[in-house]
C-alpha cells in the first residue's frame, strides 16, 4: 500500500471513530436528559414542555458527573392554580448514583409570569360579600404594578385601581410597598384591596415549591414579571428517583 493510500485509510478510520464518538457521546447525554425531564412533574409540577440540556463529555455522563444541567419549562402548574409562563433553572456540579441524583453544587433559577396568567389567578377567588369582576393586572417598568377591578354593589360595578412598586420581602416573598401604595375609586371598605393586595402577592409566591428557595431580584417589565433566585433542590432530588 503506497503511503498516500494509507494515510487517505488512516484519515477515514479517524474521522469514522471522531463521528462515533460524538454521536455515541451525544446520545449517553441525551439518555441522561430524558431521565431527568420525566421526573421533573413530580418535582416542580406538571407542565406543557420540559427541555433539559446536559452539558459535559459521555465518559464523565456515564461516570455520574453531569458537569450542568439545565431545565426549561413552559406553563409550569405549581400548588394547583399558580401557572409560571417560564421557568429556567441552571444546576452546576451535579452528581449522578445509579438513578438517584445525590448531589447539586448549585442551583439558579429564573422565573416568569405574564400578565394573563396572572389576571387568571386572581380571579380565582373573590370575597363573597363584596365579589369583584373584570380584575386586571398591568405591570409597567420600574417595577411598577397596577391592578384595576370593579367591585360590585346591587349588580353595579364601582371602578378602583391601585398602583405601587413591588419589591423583595426578604429572600421568600414579594410585596407591593404598603408605603408607597396609591389607591383611586376606593371602594366603601378597605377589603377588596388588601384582599387583590395579597392574592398578588400570592400569586409570585414560589415558596409552595418542592424545593427551597430563596429570591435575589424581581423585576416588571412591560406585560411581564421576572423572579430570580437561588434553588435549594438537592434534597429533593435525593428523594426523588431519575427513572
Amino acid at each position: 500500500m503506497t503511503d498516500i493510500k494509507q494515510y487517505r485509510l488512516i484519515s477515514i478510520i479517524v474521522t469514522v471513530a471522531v463521528v462515533f464518538t460524538l454521536g455515541c457521546g451525544r446520545a449517553i447525554n441525551r439518555a441522561a436528559e430524558r431521565r431527568f425531564r420525566d421526573s421533573l412533574p413530580n418535582v416542580i409540577g406538571p407542565a406543557r414542555s420540559y427541555r433539559v440540556h446536559v452539558t459535559g463529555s459521555a465518559e464523565d455522563t456515564l461516570g455520574g458527573h453531569l458537569s450542568d444541567v439545565s431545565v426549561d419549562g413552559e406553563d409550569v402548574l405549581l400548588h394547583g392554580s399558580l401557572r409560571l409562563d417560564t421557568l429556567h433553572l441552571v444546576l452546576k456540579g451535579v452528581e449522578v448514583k445509579g438513578k438517584n441524583v445525590t448531589h447539586v453544587r448549585s442551583a439558579l433559577f429564573t422565573a416568569t409570569m405574564e400578565e394573563a396568567s396572572i389576571d387568571e389567578y386572581l380571579a380565582g377567588e373573590a370575597p363573597e360579600d363584596e365579589p369583584l369582576r373584570g380584575t386586571r393586572v398591568t405591570l409597567s417598568d420600574n417595577n411598577l404594578v397596577t391592578i384595576t377591578s370593579e367591585r360590585v354593589v346591587l349588580g353595579i360595578g364601582i371602578p378602583f385601581h391601585m398602583t405601587g412598586p413591588i419589591r423583595l420581602n426578604g429572600d421568600q416573598l414579594v410585596e407591593i410597598d404598603p408605603s408607597r401604595l396609591v389607591v383611586a375609586g376606593i371602594p366603601i371598605s378597605g377589603r377588596p384591596l388588601n384582599f387583590l393586595k395579597r392574592r398578588f402577592e400570592t400569586a409570585a409566591d414560589l415558596s409552595t415549591l418542592a424545593f427551597p428557595i430563596h429570591l435575589t431580584a424581581i423585576q416588571s417589565t412591560r406585560g411581564k414579571l421576572i423572579i430570580s433566585g437561588i434553588a435549594d433542590i438537592s434534597e429533593i432530588l435525593r428523594r426523588n428517583q431519575v427513572e
